[in-house]
């Protein structure tokens, strides 16, 4: 059995201890992440008890649906770190998810500034039916800019299945990141089965939540690994880290 769902071998703190998470929807009433900031609250407890000592939020950046800007996020952050003191040394200051449609396209022409992670890597997203046309379209411009893509939970896309796709984005300098969520079968088997392929062959990054509200992180707690594969989360959580620490955010 691959994935182990008790105490046996790991606590969630200690699988998660001193993470940054890269990837969630805590700012409130922006996308379909957290709808108050009392909900935003509690995400910030739970993540403390699972043991991530960061939390850089990323809304969604998403031209039909949730069309936010630096604007709107930023009222948003403003909102949430000044409803308790001393929250700003847990919640970094926001980047975003960025759907690579027509409207960011034309941006990234333009050269509109960017909500990045720190500084020099920024989330994307494709449709989950879509192809790789549009990571195709802005790899070129990513390099000219000194942006590093991340591409948000791989597993999730419906026409990237084989192990060798992966590959080849990968060796355009796309990194990838994963839904701890995908593991414990959340969003589906087939989606569980390929992300334990893309870890099992050590193309994974980084790991995220992608959390959008109390419930994922509490499902968070059960996640555990058989010992085989403990090896492999820990060459993972270390590359996590050495990109993504306190010192460098």
């Amino acid at each position: 059995m691959f994935w182990i769902f008790n105490k046996l071998n790991t606590q969630p703190n200690y699988l998660f201890e001193n993470l940054v998470d890269i990837h969630n929807h805590i700012l409130p009433g922006i996308d379909d992440g957290c709808n108050s900031i009392s909900e935003s609250l509690k995400m910030v407890k739970i993540y403390k008890e699972l043991g991530f000592k960061k939390v850089i939020p990323t809304p969604h950046i998403f031209h039909d649906r949730y069309p936010n800007n630096l604007k709107s996020i930023s009222v948003s952050y403003k909102k949430l770190i000044q409803s308790q003191a001393n929250i700003k040394s847990f919640i970094s200051d926001p980047a975003a998810e960025y759907m690579l449609d027509e409207n960011f396209l034309i941006n990234l022409k333009s050269r509109s500034k960017l909500l990045l992670i720190s500084g020099e890597y920024i989330l994307i997203e494709i449709p989950f039916f879509g192809t790789l046309d549009a990571i195709n379209a802005c790899t070129l411009q990513f390099e000219k800019l000194k942006i590093t893509p991340i591409l948000a939970h791989p597993e999730r896309y419906h026409n990237i299945n084989k192990i060798d796709s992966f590959i080849k984005l990968k060796d355009r300098g796309i990194l990838f990141q994963l839904n701890l969520l995908s593991l414990m079968g959340y969003y589906g088997v087939k989606i569980k089965d390929k992300a334990k392929a893309i870890f099992n062959s050590n193309l994974y990054d980084c790991v995220s939540s992608d959390a959008h509200s109390t419930r994922d992180l509490e499902k968070l707690k059960k996640l555990n690994f058989s010992k085989n594969n403990l090896l492999n989360w820990n060459r993972l959580k270390e590359n996590h880290l050495s990109l993504f620490s306190n010192s460098n955010l």
